[in-house]
């Protein structure tokens, strides 16, 4: 082992089993075996750079050494790969449990599908979400209160959602949810029930959320599926 005189380097030279000073070649010298260049690969890889070069060329050099190098070599990569994954998954962590407040018009065209009916009396919908996001960013849950116009009923409950992204990464991101909620009529002291099934887009800016989406739902006291459009917009504030 040769090198520059360094005091910092003397301890580690020292816990290798077997290392000894020549004072015929001014150098230290161990072992030429695998367990040995294991040893001095570990004792040094975090504190100097390593050439074995010289072994390599050498025909004296054991056939099992490289495979200590690529070892060696591998379990660097592999702890600056966990160090990179563990600050991403700080970064996850944030996106996992954002708050949302939206604000949307949504309408049902009754049984008889009159599809000009929808728009003419669209629903004031004021919601705040809390949103669980798993780390493919496929699959999210969200529930929260809202509060709901509902031609005049001013129904308030809680609402929850799950959501299937299949292209999360995607400018405008498309899915499908499924959500069901639960209020109870401020205007008439009625309890209100829905289930809802839809398919919509959302274009991130930043901060906000636009959407848009369309389904079918069933409410309480119907026997029919009815069609549903919706849109409005959400803004994260955590």
């Amino acid at each position: 082992m040769i090198f520059e005189y360094d005091k910092n380097l003397i301890g580690p030279i020292k816990s290798i089993d077997g290392i000894r000073w020549s004072q015929t070649h001014g150098c230290f010298h161990a072992p030429d075996d695998e367990k040995h260049l294991k040893q001095i690969l570990a004792a040094f890889r975090e504190i100097a750079e390593i050439d074995i070069s010289a072994i390599v060329s050498t025909n004296n050099f054991k056939p099992e050494a490289p495979s200590v190098v690529e070892k060696v070599e591998k379990v660097e990569k592999v702890e600056k790969e966990t160090a990179n994954e563990k600050k991403e998954g700080k970064k996850v962590e944030k996106e996992k449990v954002p708050i949302n407040v939206e604000i949307s018009l949504y309408d049902f065209v009754d049984k008889s599908f009159d599809i000009k009916k929808v728009f003419h009396s669209n629903v004031f919908l004021l919601a705040c979400n809390y949103k669980l996001l798993d780390n493919s960013k496929k699959l999210a849950v969200t529930f929260g209160p809202y509060f709901s116009e509902n031609h005049g009923s001013n129904d308030i409950g809680l609402r929850a959602s799950g959501y299937f992204y299949p292209y999360p990464e995607n400018l405008v991101i498309a899915y499908t949810a499924l959500s069901g909620a639960g209020g109870y009529s401020l205007a008439n002291s009625k309890i209100d029930m829905s289930l809802d099934l839809k398919m919509g887009v959302e274009l991130p800016l930043g901060q906000f959320e636009i959407f848009g989406e369309v389904g079918v739902g069933l409410q309480k006291d119907s026997v029919f599926l009815n069609l549903m459009v919706n849109s409005g917009v959400r803004a994260y504030i955590f």
